[in-house]
């Protein structure tokens, strides 16, 4: 019997805030004919409703001119975040194809490379993999916790 006096309790209350169909309000109407407690519970309801309704509060031009300035600050710094975040996923793809492009150019292209510019493959390869490989691995590698980093309050990530 419980469950019935609070499902009918959840309509009133539906009722006073003015969300419920016509079919609600006169299941509602049928329900509170024969029942005191939910009768109770809709009075004490409506007596609430109705001394909420004489407050009024004038508008605040001003606190309403602050809270939308808030909004659209927060809405910039929300979209400067997020092309910063796509620069940055752009750097780190960059640096990836980098770290496979040199890889494959010490791979394959060393030797060729070296007699052309008069080099020993040895020393190439160290200059290619100081010079491209590392700091493009080292890229790749940190770029992933940059992008993933939370933002502090000023909007700018680590």
């Amino acid at each position: 019997m419980q469950a019935a006096h609070e499902f009918y309790q959840r309509i009133a209350d539906s009722v006073l805030a003015g969300g419920a169909s016509a079919h609600d309000e006169e299941l509602l109407g049928e329900h509170l004919a024969h029942c005191a407690a939910c009768s109770q519970h809709f009075e004490a309801g409506k007596r609430a409703v109705d001394a909420l309704r004489g407050f009024s509060f004038p508008p605040d031009e001003e606190g309403q001119a602050k809270v939308r300035n808030l909004l659209r600050r927060h809405a910039r710094q929300i979209a400067a975040q997020r092309l910063q975040r796509r620069r940055m996923a752009w750097i780190w793809a960059i640096a990836l194809v980098l770290t496979v492009a040199g890889s494959f150019a010490d791979w394959q292209l060393a030797g060729l490379l070296a007699r052309f510019f008069h080099l020993r493959p040895a020393e190439l390869r160290n200059g290619l993999l100081s010079g491209w490989i590392l700091p493009s691995i080292g890229i790749a590698l940190f770029m992933p916790f940059v992008l993933l980093a939370p933002s502090n309050r000023r909007g700018r990530s680590i």
